[in-house]
């Protein structure tokens, strides 16, 4: 039967298997009428790596957000890079971000002078702020392999165990019939592409789906290393040309700046990513319950999965 492996995004999560679930009800739909993965024979698992950041998991019964606890105090501080090339990274990605922040709020305002009060779209705010911080802290501690340590004696190197957790999902993946689709939103779609092109021993999956993901940054990019070509960096060892499909909405903040993959990932320098621009609706505009509620979204899994 066909399966789907989630990766899941930025900011503390509720419980694995309660993360799960909200992103099949959010492929449902409230009332049904969606995508509904196990009435059609689809299995399904989630790659959970909140715990390798976070001490304890969200509330269960929290809505899955991203930009998680408000609090000012937990604004997470910018991290420090090691070497001096490590600090240029973090100092070039935060300020890219502050300026897509900068950019989606003037593409705001003006929107809204044309639209009806009761359609106006909500200016980007703090939560916006704070999930620009969590991404620049993330991004470093993954593309840079730095620890965590979330818990009193429990100590991560965040790329590699994020690395390990991946890959084991996909051999289990691929003991399914298939096909296998990987579905992955925010920062986890930096490590499902991360390791399906630079992890040896990665196993294959036939279709990739990203969902408002950094990867068109060139900050994010660079954090690849000096080997990592435009023209080549399609994951063509283990995804087949034609079966990355991209999503993205132009007032999301995380992929604002560089929504589109096509021209940035190529096999044999061309382009072979399908980029699909959607409107999601609400206040949070990166959130992946909005990608997951698109039809778009859903015909186009529908068909990846075949059936």
């Amino acid at each position: 039967m066909p399966h789907v492996t989630f990766v899941h995004g930025l900011s503390n999560k509720p419980p694995r298997e309660a993360l799960l679930k909200g992103w099949l009800g959010a492929l449902k739909g409230r009332f049904g009428g969606g995508l509904d993965l196990a009435g059609a024979g689809v299995t399904s698992e989630m790659v959970y790596w909140a715990d390798v950041m976070y001490a304890k998991p969200a509330a269960a019964d929290e809505e899955e957000q991203e930009g998680g606890d408000r609090d000012v105090a937990a604004l997470p501080s910018k991290p420090q890079g090691e070497t001096a090339e490590e600090q240029m990274f973090v100092d070039a990605l935060d300020e890219r971000l502050q300026k897509a922040l900068l950019q989606v709020t003037a593409e705001t305002a003006a929107a809204n002078v044309t639209e009806p009060a009761d359609r106006a779209i909500p200016l980007p705010g703090f939560v916006e702020r704070f999930l620009m911080k969590r991404l620049v802290r993330d991004a470093h501690h993954y593309l840079y392999a730095s620890d965590s340590e979330p818990r009193p004696g429990e100590k991560f190197n965040v790329q590699k165990e994020l690395r390990k957790r991946f890959v084991e999902a996909v051999e289990r993946g691929a003991k399914q019939p298939g096909p296998h689709v990987v579905v992955s939103h925010s920062m986890g779609t930096m490590i499902a592409y991360d390791c399906l092109k630079h992890v040896a021993g990665c196993g294959k999956v036939d279709a990739l789906v990203t969902l408002g993901t950094p990867l068109g940054l060139s900050e994010v990019q660079d954090g690849f290393g000096k080997a990592w070509k435009k023209a080549a960096a399609f994951p063509a060892g283990t995804l087949g040309v034609d079966r990355w499909v991209n999503f993205y909405d132009r007032l999301d903040v995380v992929c604002a700046a560089s929504p589109k993959l096509a021209t940035d990932y190529r096999h044999e320098d061309r382009g072979v990513i399908s980029d699909e621009r959607i409107t999601n609706m609400g206040r949070w505009r990166h959130a992946v319950r909005e990608y997951l509620a698109r039809d778009e979204v859903r015909k186009r899994l529908k068909k990846l999965l075949g059936i």
